[in-house]
């Protein structure tokens, strides 16, 4: 045994300070809030519309163009005559590709055009140089962008026009290479020129970040105080909607509904208006799910255009080729201006059809590419392997090519019947964006591999039913059967932000029937999605089929919440005849209560092994840096280790997780260390070489007699807000820190903290702490956990799953698990540690380990090696 003792005290403490805005800390504050649900007997009700001020936003055409800001696609197709069936709608866009070609296949022409002219580029931000994504702030252009953009900039005069603020589109660029147009052209820094036709007031000279001579012009200077103003309500009178986001642009204010529920943008629509009833010299403009109060003055983005070219002493010059990318409705300007007296090119970013000014069009790469690494176009790919850890990639099983589907392929499941059929229920974005449920079936069932499949032709088989928003109507679970022989499954809505469970019966998976009443619904848990439901015995320590049911038998009922993206669970009773299932702890119920993990883990699913008569789970690790890296480094996203699901016989109230006994072929060398003692504020280094992948398996014992004498209480402690691992108490934390560099620079504390009550009783937390994983700026660095089951004569023991930038974190058995996803600068491959800490102030305590160093699990395509 080979330990190496360090002073802890100065790298345990002053924690890189908890942002709460990152833990998803909502106020409870609701100017705007909605009403509750309605239910009776079972059935379900939509309240009736009140009327009132809404109104307003009805009648004078708000809604209308904020639904249009990403509209159907069918409603669009009827704006260009071109008249085609539902189900052909690749006819349609190529439709509308003829009126506004590729750019990309246009650009011989392009360049024809550009001979013995100067050209000129003009180019938006957002969803044009980046993609766009859920936050405005993390919507970061990739470093082959920048490069792209800075070679363009060599050649030709470059700007970028963007409603973002003149400073936040410059930070965001970063290159000093180009022209800045900020507030939708209402900020613009160009050169400086003797003759310029805009209004000198508004006009200054101030230098620029290399020390140049620049003109500032700025034509809505005095409405600076305005948009201050109105900027400060708009935040505090949206607080109350979940999703929105204000943002200040200096000259124009912005309040992002993208991640807004449909059924709120009347509430959102209204807010807005009623504060800028106050406001006549400011107006409202539509982007992609965005409104924009702006100032009522004759500028935009074409004017911008203009104005550039007169400062760079281009206006009016046949040599001359400007040329606009651009994706949003305000770019509209632009294009407009260019295509007066076919003055240059606009090009209009969009996967959609829509009506446009420009000449070409381009694809989003983020959506329709199922080879890119940010969201976009869901399409299913296909994995095989005997293990579950040795995998080898086949070719895509469902892509996104009917209309059913064609704004992506999301959750299903499959149910194998008895005579070995399998059917697969998924859920399907239709042209429409309505979500509805689809068949598909192997093509060739003797297929060891299941490689090909083949779509229902009379998908879809499931609408969503009167009541429930086409929005919110997804991911069916395997079906179980009843005791008349109907297949029975559930699919995940909400109606009035309670999340509900619908129930349908089938025979042959092509006609259902929608049960009365609800499997189960919890209020206020907003949207269910990826819903699951099976059973677990309460006698044998094995999984059991998903019909399975009967008096030794518990059922679990799971959702994935996207209100705040992690997946809850609770234990209750399903009683087969009406089709209900009751939680045994209503304050432990599903969306309320219970966690699968407690870190990044969503969206995941179970299934049953009949060969090995076990529950396998497993879930969606998502990236928490920017989009812009994920890109650079070329994948985004895993799958965790898959884990058994078994009740806890113990207490009886929760489930225990572990990793599958299949990993345990990766390990190789091993350390042991026994009763290693750990004194208060102590941290001992343990050399087992090399440690980015590990298998750690630990217990911890404290000291019975300072439990005995301890007096201090620490009712108050919880793992996200009191401070992480340098928050020091009586008897705690301690643990392992893993992915650290020599100097502790870099480390991810995984740990044990015990409160003792008032009453002295003692309370134990299972911790991951990730604010001091990494040296870099651009990740989220949470603190994640909850508590944990200590019953009385067991040690507090963890296992910890290490691979390089990822940890799952079992505590007790796996009665609390814990998924991290950090992204070290320092800590990686042969620069990585593994230490013992105990950062408690007065006990201590002792721990025993056991280390296997990992090999790597190995993933092939389909031309490399068979499983």
């Amino acid at each position: 045994m080979d330990l190496k003792s360090i002073n802890a005290s100065p790298v345990l403490t002053d924690p890189a300070p908890i942002d709460n805005p990152r833990l998803g800390i909502r106020s409870s504050l609701s100017p705007y809030s909605q009403s509750g649900p309605s239910f009776s007997s079972g059935m379900l009700k939509i309240p009736r519309k009140k009327p009132g001020k809404l109104d307003d936003v009805r009648s004078n055409g708000w809604l209308d163009a904020m639904i249009s800001s990403s509209p159907p696609r069918k409603k669009l197709l009827k704006d260009f005559n071109v008249e085609v069936a539902s189900d052909d709608f690749d006819f349609a866009f190529h439709s509308w590709m003829l009126k506004y070609p590729s750019a990309i296949n246009s650009f011989e022409k392009i360049i024809n055009r550009a001979k013995n002219k100067k050209i000129v580029m003009f180019l938006d931000y957002d969803g044009t140089l980046s993609p766009i994504v859920d936050d405005p702030d993390r919507a970061f252009m990739s470093d082959e962008m920048r490069s792209a953009v800075s070679n363009v900039a060599k050649h030709f005069p470059t700007a970028i026009i963007s409603g973002r603020s003149r400073d936040k589109v410059y930070e965001l660029v970063g290159l000093t290479e180009l022209y800045y147009a900020g507030s939708h052209g209402m900020d613009i820094m160009s050169p400086v020129r003797d003759k310029v036709s805009a209004d000198p007031s508004n006009c200054t000279k101030p230098t620029d970040k290399q020390g140049k001579e620049v003109n500032l012009f700025q034509p809505a200077r005095e409405f600076l105080p305005m948009i201050n103003e109105v900027f400060i309500t708009l935040v505090e009178n949206t607080k109350g909607i979940k999703g929105a986001k204000v943002e200040n642009h200096k000259f124009c204010a912005s309040v992002h509904y993208r991640n807004v529920d449909e059924k709120n943008w009347p509430t959102i629509a209204q807010c807005v208006h009623d504060i800028l009833k106050d406001y006549p010299r400011l107006r409202l403009t539509h982007g992609r799910k965005v409104l924009e109060v702006r100032p009522v003055i004759n500028w935009n983005k074409g004017k911008a255009v203009e104005f550039l070219l007169e400062s760079l002493g281009l206006n009016n010059n046949d040599d001359v080729l400007p040329i606009y990318i651009g994706d949003d409705k305000t770019d509209e300007d632009a294009f407009k201006v260019l295509r007066v007296g076919n003055r240059g090119y606009g090009i209009l970013v969009s996967p959609a059809p829509k009506e446009t000014k420009a000449f070409f069009s381009l694809k989003d790469p983020s959506e329709y590419n199922p080879e890119v690494t940010v969201w976009g176009t869901i399409v299913w790919g296909h994995s095989v392997s005997k293990n579950l850890i040795h995998w080898r990639h086949l070719p895509i099983a469902l892509t996104s090519d009917k209309w059913y589907e064609i704004n992506g392929v999301w959750t299903g499941s499959a149910t194998i019947l008895p005579d070995g059929q399998i059917m697969m229920l998924y859920t399907g974005s239709t042209n429409e964006t309505m979500q509805v449920q689809n068949l598909a079936y192997p093509d060739d069932p003797s297929d060891p591999l299941l490689t090909d499949w083949v779509k229902y032709s009379g998908n879809p088989v499931l609408v969503p039913p009167p009541g429930i928003n086409i929005h919110d109507f997804r991911d069916p679970t395997t079906a179980w059967i009843t005791p008349e022989g109907k297949w029975r499954f559930m699919i995940g809505s909400q109606v009035n932000e309670t999340g509900i469970s619908l129930v349908y019966d089938t025979l042959d998976f092509k006609n259902f029937e929608l049960l009365s009443g609800l499997l189960h619904s919890v209020l206020g848990t907003g949207m269910w999605e990826c819903v699951d439901f099976y059973p677990v015995s309460q006698t044998e320590e094995s999984g059991l089929d998903t019909s399975a049911n009967g008096n030794e038998v518990k059922h679990v009922v799971k959702a994935s919440l996207d209100d705040d993206r992690n997946d809850y669970y609770a234990l209750g009773t399903y009683d087969e005849a009406t089709a209900k299932w009751a939680p045994d702890d209503r304050n432990i119920d599903v969306g309320i209560g219970l966690r699968y993990d407690y870190g990044k883990f969503y969206a995941s699913k179970s299934f049953f092994d009949e060969k090995k008569s076990r529950r396998v789970l497993w879930g969606w690790i998502p990236e928490t840096d920017g989009e812009h890296l994920d890109i650079k480094k070329g994948w985004s996203s895993l799958q965790s280790i898959p884990r058994t699901v078994l009740l806890d016989k113990k207490t009886r109230s929760n489930i225990v997780q572990w990793p599958v006994e299949e990993l345990d072929s990766l390990r190789l060398d091993s350390w042991e260390f026994h009763n290693v003692a750990m004194e208060p504020g102590s941290v001992l280094a343990l050399d087992v070489g090399s440690t980015s992948q590990l298998d750690i398996t630990a217990e911890f014992e404290i000291d019975e007699e300072i439990l005995g004498t301890l007096k201090d209480c620490d009712e108050g402690y919880h793992c996200v807000t009191s401070g992480g691992a340098a928050q020091r108490g009586a008897l705690g934390p301690f643990g392992l820190l893993v992915l650290a560099d020599e100097s502790l620079s870099e480390q991810t504390p995984v740990y044990f903290y015990v409160a003792k009550g008032t009453d002295g009783s003692l309370k134990s937390f299972f911790c991951a702490d990730e604010s001091r994983s990494s040296e870099a700026n651009d990740v989220l660095k949470p603190i994640y956990g909850s508590t944990v089951t200590v019953l009385e004569g067991e040690k507090l023991t963890m296992r910890v799953l290490v691979d390089h930038s990822v940890l799952e974190s079992f505590a007790q058995g796996g009665r609390t698990c814990i998924t991290s996803r950090v992204y070290p600068t320092k800590a990686i491959d042969e620069e990585t540690k593994l230490f013992l800490f105990n950062n408690a102030t007065e006990a201590k305590n002792t721990a025993s380990l056991k280390i296997w160093q990992m090999d790597s699990a190995y993933i092939h395509s389909p031309n490399e090696v068979k499983v």
